[in-house]
This record gives structure tokens, C-alpha cells and sequence, in this order.
């Protein structure tokens, strides 16, 4: 990748927010040797979950996840995510858990947690129980990668009014049923955004990022999310017109799954209606307070099963806490009391030396290689450690001529990663190595396969962009660039990326014709 590779992103999300304020006495953020609680982690097809749940509990707790996979995918997303890897789940104890550290959220999304150097979707949340307020906050976040996945880049409002929608999904007596108004979500007009409103949005707009006051920010915000569920649920359930606007949007999504774009889809499918007239209809439809659901016979559903189970050690226990807790300042001494405590059970552990390097390379990038030289000296052709080894040494002499000891030592570490690169981070800073020693075709597969891994993440995209423009296919550099910027979540700047798109867009207008 360019060098948004090193940018450190850290993203959170808030889900549906039900945080109850800070609760105390609950367990300690570390292994139960300094007061915390047991670990498990288990794996099934789709995820990998974390958790300090009893472990009785747990088998039921997953195969409930996986059932949500299985029905979400039925009822809207048949090819699921593809072959992306599969999304880390964090299932704390009980809600007291997650308020006692992040007060203001009922659970979260995070495309890296803390000092994650890698691209590491992860959703956090209350596991015990499986109650409804849980399994909604999955839905949620899991139809926004089914929706990067399937539809690629869409607009803020279809893609939270969808993640609201689709999180109303279960199943009862046989049928599936969509559509439930979640309470509070609908605002009357004059008070929520018009359609007009809506469909002008842009990610500053839909998630206030503009307006200063942090309770008047949660407001707009709130507002936007609610005109969204509202305006989704219009087009999803409500009364077919003489335009019949269901199979527009039947056939808008159904577009994009096809692999077209919005930009050229909507004038052909719901933008064909006027918008006075979409805006009348729409009024109408939610202001009766009689929203129609969606229900229809259940399919019969292949949930995945539990394919393994197994206790974390007391090291990987305070470990998960480090990553879990270092993003907020706030928390951040907790998170490294977890380190140190990892690193007094397993000092000789790669995986601590290679959290600690982590956790050291934006400040510290010189302590950052050492450890990640420490993590290589016990496993070689671990990917992740050359790639943190890689990163370190380019943080390290950035801006400064790097000696040529220091630039053999950065060429033999890349490739030995290209040979066992796995994720679309480490492929794309290969290819990166690859555009700065003009190797352009090596560059192009290398981009190509990041992005296979891993289509709705940005990552892949301004990599290739980048290979693009360095081989002066200008036109494809700006396609992936804008893709890229589509796909950026809540919390990363776009702005590097509207800068690299300026200059694309910029050499294919002085191309010659």
C-alpha cells in the first residue's frame, strides 16, 4: 500500500448505542491470576470468538451467530463476504462488563482495535444471553461487510438505512421477518432529514462531523440514522405505487450486486421518480405509523457448527485486554498494566514482542523494530512480524536517507514477506515495494490479490490505484481511487486519499486523448 499503510488508523464505530453508564465491581481487565476472568476462544467458519463467558455457554452463544450468518445471508446476501477472513468477535462477559469501559456504547465495530498494525475487523459486544438488543448490534455491523462485500461502495444512506433494516431480521413459527420499527428510530417530518436531505449526505453530513457540540452531534446523528431506517423502509415494504417502486429497488440492489455502480444505477431505478413525488409518498408512508413488515416462509437454513473450542492462556488473556483497551486514553494505563502482564507470564513469547511492537510504533518506531526483531528471532517467517518489522524500519527513517545496510535489511525482509504474505495489508506493501523498484506487473498482482482477499476493504484499492498511475493507466487509477474513498469507514480522513485522487484525476485530464 502507499504510505496509508503506516497511518496507524483507528476506527470505532458505535453501533446501537445502550450503554447504561458506568457500573463497577465487575471483573478485572486481565487473567484471573490479577482478578479477571477465564478465556475461551472458538472458531467456526465465519468467526473467530473471543470471550470470558463460562464456557457452557459458549457453544450455544456461537451457534446463535452463526444461525444470524445464515439467515442474514438468506434473507438478503447469498454469496455472504466471500473468502475474507474470518471476523474476530469480542463477547464480554454481560453488559456491566462492557459499560464499566466504554460507558457510552451497548458494543462496537472496529476495523483495528488499539495497537492493531493490521486491517482486523473485530465487533465487540455483551455476549451472555444472546438478548435482543445483542443480536441487533450484530446484524448490524455485519450487513455493513455483506453490504461492502456484495453492493461495493454505497452512499451513507443506503448503507446504515440497510444495517438498520436488516437488523430488525428473525425468525418465528417458519417465517422470516423483516421490518419491525425499533423504537425511537423514526422522527417526525420537520424534525428528521427529507429524502432530499438524505440523498444529498456525505459521510461528514450523516455523521455531523462539522458540529461542535458533542450532545448536538449525538442528536444529528441520531436523526440521520432514523431518516435512513425510515427511507429503507419505505422502499423495502411500502405500498407499490403506479411507478411500482419495490421492484425499483429490487432492482437497484440487485444492480449492485451485479457489480454496477450506484452512480449509474439509481437514475435508471429509483432516481427515475421525481423527487417531490418520492418525497410526498414517503411522508405519507411514515407519517400513518403502520409500517408493513416483510414476511415470508423460511428457508431451511446450513448453520455452520462449532469447529473448535480452547482456553487462552493467562498471556493471551492479558493480551486481548491490551488490544482491547489501548485506542482510548482513558483506558490506555489499563492496557498497558495487561502488556506488562503478559510479559511477565510468556517473556519469551513472540506474540507479546510482537503486541509490544504494536503498541510502540507510532512513538516509539525504534523500540518497535527491536521488538518485532525479537518476535522474528523465534518464529522467521511469521507474515505479520515482517510486515511490523517492515513498517518499523520504514517509521524509523522516515524522512532521513536510510543507509544501505538499513535498506538490504528492508529488501530481504520484503521479500521474505511476498513468499508468505496472507492479508491484503501484506500483500499491498509488497506491491508498494514492487512500485518503487518499478516492477509494475509484479506491483499489479500483488494489488489484485489484496483486493481478492478482501473486496470491501479500502486497502487493496489504493494500492492498486497507486500501480495504476505509476504505469500511466490513469483512467483505472482514478476508477480505484474513488472506490477507495467509497469504502473508507467512519473515523478515517479521506483526506491523503482526496489529495492521491486530485493528482490521478489531474494527470487523466492531461493525458493525450
Amino acid at each position: 500500500m502507499s504510505s496509508s499503510v503506516a497511518r496507524g488508523l483507528f476506527v470505532v464505530v458505535g453501533a446501537l448505542s445502550f450503554g447504561t453508564g458506568c457500573v463497577k465491581n465487575v471483573a478485572q481487565p486481565g487473567c484471573p491470576a490479577h482478578g479477571g476472568l477465564p478465556w475461551y476462544e472458538a472458531t467456526t467458519k465465519h468467526f473467530v470468538v473471543r470471550t470470558d463467558m463460562e464456557q457452557s455457554k459458549i457453544r450455544a452463544t456461537v451457534e446463535e451467530l452463526e444461525r444470524g450468518y445464515s439467515e442474514l445471508a438468506a434473507a438478503a446476501f447469498p454469496r455472504g463476504v466471500g473468502n475474507a477472513e474470518r471476523l474476530t468477535l469480542v463477547l464480554l462477559h454481560d453488559q456491566r462488563e462492557v459499560s464499566e469501559y466504554w460507558p457510552m456504547l451497548g458494543g462496537f465495530s472496529a476495523e483495528r482495535l488499539g495497537g492493531d498494525i493490521e486491517h482486523a475487523p473485530t465487533l465487540v459486544f455483551a455476549g451472555a444471553g444472546y438478548p435482543p438488543a445483542v443480536r441487533m448490534t450484530f446484524l448490524h455491523e455485519l450487513t455493513h461487510r455483506f453490504v461492502a462485500y456484495t453492493y461495493g461502495p454505497t452512499p451513507m444512506w443506503l448503507n446504515e438505512g440497510l444495517a438498520m433494516y436488516y437488523s430488525t431480521l428473525r425468525v418465528e413459527n417458519g417465517k422470516m421477518i423483516l421490518g419491525d420499527v425499533v423504537p425511537g428510530a423514526y422522527a417526525p417530518a420537520g424534525v428528521a432529514p427529507s429524502v432530499r436531505d438524505l440523498l444529498a449526505a456525505n459521510q461528514s453530513t450523516f455523521y455531523a462531523k462539522d458540529v461542535a457540540i458533542p450532545y448536538r452531534r449525538e442528536e444529528v446523528r441520531a436523526l440521520y440514522y432514523s431518516a435512513a431506517f425510515a427511507f429503507v423502509h419505505y422502499l423495502s415494504n411500502g405500498p407499490a405505487s403506479e411507478d411500482d417502486l419495490l421492484t425499483r429497488f429490487r432492482l437497484l440492489k440487485s444492480s449492485l450486486g451485479e457489480g454496477k455502480s450506484f452512480a449509474e444505477t439509481w437514475p435508471k431505478t429509483v432516481g427515475e421518480v421525481p423527487l417531490d413525488t418520492l418525497e410526498r409518498e414517503y411522508l405519507q408512508y411514515v407519517g400513518n405509523w403502520s409500517w408493513d413488515r416483510f414476511v415470508h416462509n423460511a428457508p431451511k437454513l446450513d448453520v455452520a457448527p462449532l469447529e473448535t473450542i480452547r482456553p487462552l492462556a493467562d498471556y493471551e488473556i492479558d493480551l486481548e485486554w491490551a488490544r482491547l483497551l489501548w485506542g482510548d486514553k482513558d483506558t490506555r494505563p489499563l492496557a498497558k498494566a495487561a502488556l506488562e502482564a503478559a510479559s511477565s507470564h510468556a517473556p519469551d513469547s513472540p506474540e507479546v514482542a510482537y503486541v509490544a511492537g504494536s503498541h510502540a510504533l507510532q512513538a516509539e518506531p525504534a523500540e518497535a523494530r527491536a521488538r518485532f526483531h525479537d518476535a522474528l528471532e523465534k518464529s522467521a517467517n511469521d507474515p505479520r512480524f515482517l510486515y511490523g518489522y517492515a513498517l518499523a524500519l520504514h517509521r524509523e527513517w522516515r524522512g532521513k536517507p536510510m543507509p544501505e545496510d538499513t535498506i538490504q535489511k528492508l529488501h530481504d525482509t520484503l521479500t521474505r514477506l511476498e513468499k508468505v504474505a496472507r492479508t491484503t495489508d501484506e500483500l499491498s506493501l509488497v506491491a508498494d515495494y514492487h512500485v518503487a523498484s518499478r516492477d509494475l506487473e509484479a506491483a499489479r498482482l500483488g494489488a489484485e490479490k489484496a483486493i481478492a482477499i478482501d473486496p470491501g476493504y479500502f486497502g487493496g484499492r489504493v494500492t492498486r490505484a497507486m500501480v495504476y498511475f505509476a504505469s500511466n493507466r490513469f483512467a483505472e487509477a482514478v476508477a480505484d481511487q474513488e472506490r477507495a474513498i467509497s469504502l473508507l469507514p467512519d473515523g478515517v480522513s479521506a483526506h491523503g486519499f482526496l489529495v492521491d485522487l486530485a493528482k490521478y484525476r489531474a494527470a487523466r485530464d492531461a493525458a493525450p486523448k
